[in-house]
């Protein structure tokens, strides 16, 4: 994690939507928060987490929960959020490294998701950048001016 924010040169040269990088957000299965793994799609259509018991055992593997999926784009990261039932908030499931930040679309096809959201964080800043420009009138003015009409 640490690399990819000090060197995204270097990281994107490894970046791969179809298998990313990930860790789980929370405990799945049995499997403890911040495990280490990749995100792919099964040929049953299903998300499944492949990831090594101490990085070094045999490859294990774990169904996602099945429900809404969504992306959401982060400051840093993009995570992956999850509804299991309807009405109910969805909370954030699977979170890939910095390297796939702006590649939010690329994962969503990978993993067949139509719903990209924008980070709570990131709308109140684009909010409060949006404000100041119109405030402060650095934007394209929203009506168009016209020149003073001269009588003679």
């Amino acid at each position: 994690l640490a690399y990819d924010v000090l060197f995204p040169w270097r990281a994107r040269r490894t970046l791969t939507p179809n298998n990313a990088q990930a860790f789980i957000a929370r405990r799945i299965q049995g499997l403890r928060p911040r495990t280490y793994g990749r995100l792919s799609r099964a040929a049953d259509g299903t998300l499944q987490f492949i990831y090594r018991p101490w990085l070094i055992l045999s490859t294990r593997t774990v169904a996602l929960p099945a429900g809404t999926l969504a992306l959401s784009k982060g400051l840093l990261y993009p995570s992956l959020l999850c509804c299991l039932q309807p009405g109910t908030e969805f909370r954030s499931v699977v979170i890939f490294l910095p390297r796939y930040h702006g590649y939010e679309c690329a994962i969503a096809d990978c993993c067949a998701i139509t719903d990209i959201r924008e980070n709570v964080v990131a709308r109140g800043f684009n909010a409060v950048r949006a404000w100041l420009a119109e405030t402060l009138h650095l934007g394209k003015p929203s009506q168009p001016q016209f020149a003073p009409v001269r009588r003679i």
